[in-house]
């Protein structure tokens, strides 16, 4: 963590100094190459500071399983159940935005609402919630004992922020960015709290007991 620390910092110091001599260009009159030097400036800034935030977030997440982490009380969708009802009896009365799609115990995809925005209202009574589910897949889902920056990933590439998690084929729990968020302040806090006990530790150690005086 010291060297990405390092070579984020010397990757910001580059960035500046490229910013700068972006605007000594523009105002000496080359305009344009003067804001390329800004514009690329800022982009490797901008880099550098995420590389080295990418970092912090896995080690506050990487003690983590993703069974910590989950919503364990899952609500899911029939996937015979028509649009119109997964609307009135699900969407708005859990005020979420997706839910596993199961057919007798087995999951067999997630429907989001985006998905039910890309079809007409008008034929919401007739469709199926298999028909407009987004069907389970690798990226889609998760195992209990996967590592949660692992998780982290799908959850970020995988166009839904959700996973479903399976355990042996059975649907184990339910995985949002929201949940992970919660875990990863919960964690930096936790971090913050050792780290401020530790330098108390330190100083109450360092000071000599009154009768040393």
């Amino acid at each position: 963590q010291w060297a990405t620390r390092v070579a984020s910092r010397v990757g910001s110091i580059v960035a500046l100094g490229l910013v700068g001599l972006g605007i000594v260009r523009s105002l000496n009159g080359e305009f344009l190459g003067g804001l390329w030097f800004v514009l690329i400036g800022l982009f490797l800034r901008q880099a550098a500071e995420g590389s080295y935030q990418q970092l912090v977030v896995r080690r506050a997440l990487a003690p983590l399983a993703v069974r910590d982490v989950m919503t364990r009380d899952v609500v899911s969708v029939p996937a015979d159940l028509p649009l119109d009802r997964v609307v009135d009896e699900y969407f708005w009365r859990h005020h979420v935005t997706s839910f596993p799609v199961m057919d007798d115990d087995r999951v067999v995809g997630i429907l989001s609402i985006h998905r039910l925005g890309n079809r007409p209202s008008e034929g919401w009574r007739v469709t199926r919630a298999r028909e407009a589910m987004q069907p389970i897949a690798e990226a889609l889902t998760a195992r209990p004992g996967d590592r949660v920056p692992d998780a982290l990933e799908k959850l970020s590439h995988n166009g839904l922020g959700r996973l479903a998690v399976l355990d042996g084929g059975r649907l184990a729990g339910y995985l949002s960015l929201r949940d992970v968020l919660h875990a990863l302040t919960l964690s930096t806090a936790r971090g913050v709290d050792d780290r401020v006990q530790a330098r108390a530790k330190r100083a109450g150690e360092s000071t000599p007991p009154p009768e040393a005086r």
